[in-house]
C-alpha cells in the first residue's frame, strides 16, 4: 500500500516538472520543441539542464530527482509486496 503512495507522489512530482518544462519550451522555442519534450522524456531532461533559464532551475532539478527516486522505491516496494502476497508464481 505504501509503495503505491510513493509511486503516486513521485509521479505527481515528475508531472509538475514536466509541465513546467513544457511551458518554458513552448514560450521560448515554439510548439515543435514543446511537442518533442512531451513525446521524448530524454529531450525534456536535456531541456531542463541545457536550455531552462528560469530562476527555479535548481528547485526543478531537485524535484525531478526526488520524484524519480520516490517512484522507483515505491515500485520496488509494491513489487516486493506483490511477491510476498503470492502474486508472482
Amino acid at each position: 500500500m505504501f509503495g503505491t503512495v510513493l509511486i503516486g507522489v513521485g509521479g505527481l512530482a515528475l508531472l509538475y516538472v514536466t509541465i513546467k518544462i513544457l511551458i518554458h519550451a513552448f514560450k521560448s522555442a515554439g510548439i515543435l520543441h514543446a511537442i518533442i519534450c512531451f513525446l521524448c522524456g530524454i529531450y525534456a531532461l536535456y531541456w531542463l539542464f541545457a536550455k531552462y533559464d528560469e530562476s527555479d532551475k535548481k528547485n526543478l532539478i531537485i524535484i525531478f530527482v526526488v520524484g524519480i527516486v520516490l517512484y522507483f522505491i515505491g515500485a520496488g516496494m509494491a513489487g516486493a509486496s506483490a511477491v510476498a502476497a503470492g502474486g508472482a508464481g
